[in-house]
């Protein structure tokens, strides 16, 4: 009689990298005149509106937001700037690319 060989467990799937629908993320980039401060503002994850002064491109910040609010916008003196915010699959869902001195992106 024979006897079958002994099969290997079933591997376990691999684990999914876990990605919070929920996840967007601001940008801002462009091209950055030499001493021209960049001032960012844009809506935290309670829609808040937060503030952050001589920033150097590109800037980018990730928040997972509990309210449906999502803004950015930056503004210098003279610099080009143009904003994205895009989710969590990278997808982007509001962009302004017109390389001026000041950008806004909100949805």
């Amino acid at each position: 009689m024979m006897v079958p060989p002994p099969t290997a467990p079933a591997a376990a799937p691999l684990a999914q990298a876990s990605v919070d629908s929920g996840e967007i993320v601001y940008t801002v980039a462009g091209n950055q005149r030499p001493d021209d401060p960049v001032t960012i503002t844009y809506a935290d994850e309670t829609g808040a509106l937060r503030t952050s002064e001589n920033v150097s491109l590109p800037w980018r910040m990730t928040v997972i937001p509990t309210v449906p609010v999502n803004y950015v916008t930056a503004s210098s003196s003279g610099s080009q700037l143009n904003c994205w915010i895009t989710d969590a699959r990278g997808v982007t869902v509001a962009a302004q690319t017109d390389n001026t001195i000041s950008a806004t992106c909100n949805r």
